[in-house]
């Protein structure tokens, strides 16, 4: 799959090299790089795929989506940034949104009901 804005690296978690690739889910992938086509904003990745020791060291839950390859957290601390980021993802079929001062969480995980939350 050819990607327009991403590399896999930018997925990978801190302690596994090619773990972007290797275990990111294809369609989050290609979904996220069609909102960031519809966005016209650079979405700069803080966290994709996490290992298990990664995502305890962060004070990830255990249930994350980020452990199955199905999660990102994007920077953003403008306000006018972070509405067009929403909307974009909105737009491609994300349903799923947590909410900090510094970054934008999505993910696609059909096992969990949609949401939005503030951290």
């Amino acid at each position: 799959m050819d990607l327009r804005y991403f590399k896999y690296e930018e997925f990978d978690s801190p302690d596994y090299k090619g773990s972007g690739e290797k275990f990111m889910d294809r369609e989050f992938i290609e979904c996220l790089d069609e909102a960031r086509d519809i966005a016209g904003i650079q979405f700069k990745i803080l966290s994709g795929y996490r290992t298990p020791q990664h995502n305890r060291k962060v004070g990830g839950l255990t249930s994350s989506s980020h452990l199955i390859g199905r999660a990102a957290d994007i920077h953003c601390t403008h306000v006018g940034k972070r509405l067009k980021i929403i909307e974009a993802l909105s737009m491609v079929g994300f349903q799923r949104f947590g909410i900090a001062k510094t970054f934008i969480h999505v993910d696609n995980d059909s096992d969990k009901p949609n949401a939005i939350w503030l951290y």
